[in-house]
């Protein structure tokens, strides 16, 4: 049956293939964060061949790039070539922020045989870890076939997520089964993902990764801060607001009347 399913699925890529290639080459010429990567996911360019000891993690954006900063941080200390995929202009940029050279940084192409194929033997990676719950059926079954140790690290999955994970339960379950190991960021987590059909055996929670982040302060950016802020005043500091956030934290200040 799974063959089946990966067979479709295949078949039904290869078909929309020429619209997609049509789409990506429209978007390279009116957006320049799509050309950066484009190229890439469209099977044109790929990372250098592998020559030594290889990890391939795949964080497909911001979020999960920055999650997975000590793991690749701890494996380029053990000698490791890490090899680190994206699928989103912000995430590379971020990558580069973080990494600089010290990963094999690379767009993730689409999800089709020859190129996952071509990817998996360019790296030949000892094992793969894939941040979060992104399923990319052809590269985990490849993965599975060329008996590859994957592993979802940081995995979570939200309550507005189960009900389609639930809703394609038998397209979506044989993937989990093909997990080495699944690790949850906590015991909701946990559940959430036992009810949308991952195995409750390969589950284990060890929490954020970002909670293992190490931060270093800028002693003189510190300081400028701390001249900036003014003596005997009440100071309301707000992070990580969103469009239209600070217009509504200013009313309320306004309103319980603090200068």
């Amino acid at each position: 049956m799974q063959k089946f399913f990966i067979a479709v699925y295949t078949i039904f890529g290869y078909i929309f293939y020429p619209i997609i290639f049509i789409v990506f080459s429209i978007m390279m010429i009116f957006n320049k964060s799509v050309r950066m990567g484009a190229l890439s996911r469209l099977g044109f360019i790929y990372p250098k061949e592998n020559n030594k000891n290889a990890v391939w993690i795949h964080a497909v954006s911001v979020g999960e790039i920055v999650a997975v900063r000590e793991i690749v941080f701890n494996l380029i200390e053990r000698e490791y070539t890490v090899y680190l995929s994206t699928t989103t202009a912000g995430g590379y940029d971020m990558a580069k922020k973080n990494y600089g050279d010290k990963t094999e940084l690379f767009y993730l192409t689409l999800d089709y045989p020859h190129m996952i194929n071509k990817l998996i033997n360019l790296i030949s990676p000892e094992y793969v870890m894939i941040a979060e719950i992104e399923i990319w059926p052809t590269l985990i079954y490849m993965l599975h076939k060329k008996l590859i140790p994957l592993y979802m690290i940081n995995g979570r999955i939200g309550k507005k997520e189960i009900k389609g994970y639930k809703n394609f339960q038998f397209f979506f379950k044989p993937y989990f089964n093909m997990y080495t190991k699944i690790l949850a960021q906590s015991d909701i987590d946990k559940n959430n993902m036992i009810s949308i059909g991952m195995p409750e055996g390969l589950i284990t929670v060890t929490g954020n990764l970002k909670y293992d982040i190490k931060y270093y302060a800028d002693e003189k950016k510190t300081e400028d801060l701390e001249n900036m802020i003014p003596v005997n005043k009440f100071i309301i500091t707000a992070g990580s607001t969103h469009a239209g956030e600070e217009e509504l934290i200013l009313k309320a200040i306004d309103s319980i009347g603090i200068k």
